[in-house]
């Protein structure tokens, strides 16, 4: 019989985590068993090999339902736009509030 050491809590199970990266999130416990008596010469208990398992199943199935994050546009400096660019920007702006608000707002700055 193999004597095994004892594990630090909690580094159990991050080598179950190892193990399930290593063969796969969907392996069987027998599989996990034999390959942390072949690394590590440690048992595996059952109970801590489905609960690492789970976890990490939700984490691979929220990863792939989360919506995919917005990439905002860059801030574009005033310096940056051309003379034409601005005069356009300044039309609309008339268009949109009309001439005498676009006066006071310039007045403001």
């Amino acid at each position: 019989m193999v004597q095994t050491l004892p594990v630090p809590k909690g580094q159990k199970k991050l080598l179950v985590r190892q193990c399930l990266n290593e063969l796969g999130v969907e392996t069987s416990f027998g599989m996990a068993k034999k390959w942390f008596m072949k690394n590590h010469k440690l048992t595996l208990a059952d109970a801590t090999f489905y609960h690492v398992r789970k976890d990490m199943r939700g984490e691979t199935a929220a990863a792939k339902t989360a919506p995919p994050k917005q990439v905002s546009k860059p801030f574009v400096s005033p310096l940056d736009f051309s003379i034409v660019e601005v005069v356009l920007a300044a039309q609309k702006l008339v268009d949109k509030l009309g001439k005498e608000e676009v006066r006071k707002l310039i007045d403001l700055l």
